[in-house]
């Protein structure tokens, strides 16, 4: 008999969605997916491999989930060598229609392996793998991990892998009611609370009835010499890009709704110890943190962002294992703190140091399926950003979301031109 453990709350987060009438229903729909290309030829037994030995080190990619007196838990799958398909394939239509036929396969949610994987082969030995994994067993950040691990593998590079146990992250959160650190956590956002709870960030639409179950989303590659731009203006002032970008949509929330003190969330910075840097899994929890607004030059306004996301952070567990009795204290029923989280990520990797030429791209499906809320995703790899907007369909029109990213990039125009802009004058 293996082993089961609870969930944790970031697992459930996934597991779970509201359907079209607010109930709250189980879903297999949320998932992660990786492509890593490798444009030369290919060991296929040294990928074989590589990959066998990044799941023997990373546990978690082994979770299974199992019931018990109708209650859900997991456990750890014992390491067994697996002999991975390889597929032949002609042209990048071929690839493309694998990636597609993956992306849409549904998961068996229980005493199953969360992980699907693909890898193809071109008649020049050319190839890849593509690698799909439930949410609740990986975020983001894991594939980025388990495909660099691979690169590595494959490279010599690497002679063993620094990992550590999922386990290790279920029990600090068991551990987490009785310690310290939630004295400490609860009593920052009693003290934040002393004059209410900040009001819920929103982008506005004009739709009072639309489905919850109707999610899309859109892309926008944004210009290099945009990017640039921001690059310098975080340079010389000594910020995180993460910090700008939220600064920016803080004051464009402003703009559209006159709020002046409301909340936001960000999904961003998921590992905050040195082993979590280390760890494969499901660790994506959601930081809230409180925006206030009064006509101040913008530069120092990115400043407070700053202290405000590193509170946010330190004390993000509190908030996000007790919102309810937290929020029933104040008599406020709302389900999330906030409708607008926002997610930045960076991927900067070298291919000249592994001496293999590779393109690594992905995404996860569309996030906000049974939320009412609109999720923002900054990806940057190797200096080049992509904005992804994940939305409820039948609330937003794809020229509602292309007007929004249009005002965003106006506003990091006139802050650039002017970076002590007085907030009250910055145009739409």
């Amino acid at each position: 008999m293996k082993k089961i453990y609870k969930l944790t709350r970031s697992q459930i987060g996934v597991l779970y969605a509201f359907d079209e009438n607010g109930n709250v229903v189980f879903t297999n729909k949320n998932f992660v997916w990786g492509h890593l290309k490798i444009n030369q030829k290919i060991d296929f037994n040294k990928l074989n491999e590589a990959l066998n030995y990044c799941f023997k080190k990373n546990d978690s990619i082994r979770i299974k989930l199992c019931q018990e007196d109708n209650k859900l838990f997991q456990y750890f799958e014992d390491y067994r060598e697996q002999n991975f398909e390889i597929v032949d394939v002609n042209t990048e239509n071929d690839v493309k229609k694998l990636e597609n036929d993956l992306i849409n396969r549904p998961f068996e949610m229980f005493n199953s392996f969360l992980f699907q994987l693909v890898i193809y082969k071109y008649k020049n030995g050319f190839g890849g793998v593509i690698l799909k994994v439930n949410h609740v067993i990986a975020d983001g950040y894991t594939l980025g991990l388990l495909l660099y691990e691979v690169l590595r593998y494959l490279s010599k590079k690497i002679k063993t892998i620094i990992s550590f146990s999922y386990l290790n992250y279920i029990k600090s959160e068991e551990k987490y009611p009785s310690s310290r650190r939630y004295k400490i956590d609860k009593e920052y956002w009693k003290k934040m609370f002393e004059n209410g709870i900040p009001d819920i960030a929103y982008i506005p639409s004009n739709k009072e009835k639309y489905s919850f179950s109707k999610a899309n989303k859109i892309i926008f590659d944004i210009d290099d010499a945009i990017v640039k731009i921001i690059k310098n203006f975080c340079k010389i002032h000594k910020v995180s890009n993460n910090t700008f970008y939220t600064s920016i949509y803080s004051i464009y929330i402003y703009k559209k709704t006159s709020l002046t003190n409301f909340f936001l969330a960000t999904a961003s910075k998921n590992r905050r110890k040195l082993k979590e840097k280390f760890m494969a899994g499901m660790l994506s929890n959601t930081a809230y943190f409180n925006v206030q607004i009064k006509n101040e030059r913008f530069d120092n306004f990115m400043q407070k962002i700053h202290v405000s996301l590193k509170n946010g952070y330190q004390h993000m567990n509190y908030i996000n294992n007790y919102t309810r009795e937290l929020f029933e204290q104040y008599n406020d029923n709302r389900k999330l703190p906030t409708s607008v989280i926002l997610s930045y990520q960076s991927l900067q990797l070298n291919p000249d140091k592994l001496n293999i030429n590779f393109e690594i791209t992905g995404d996860n499906n569309v996030g906000t399926y049974g939320s009412d809320i609109i999720i923002i995703h900054i990806f940057e790899y190797n200096n080049k950003v992509k904005i992804i907007y994940d939305y409820l369909e039948e609330k937003y029109s794809i020229k509602e979301i292309e007007k929004l990213n249009d005002e965003i990039i106006n506003i990091i125009r006139q802050v650039n031109e002017n970076n002590g802009i007085l907030i009250n004058d910055i145009e739409m």
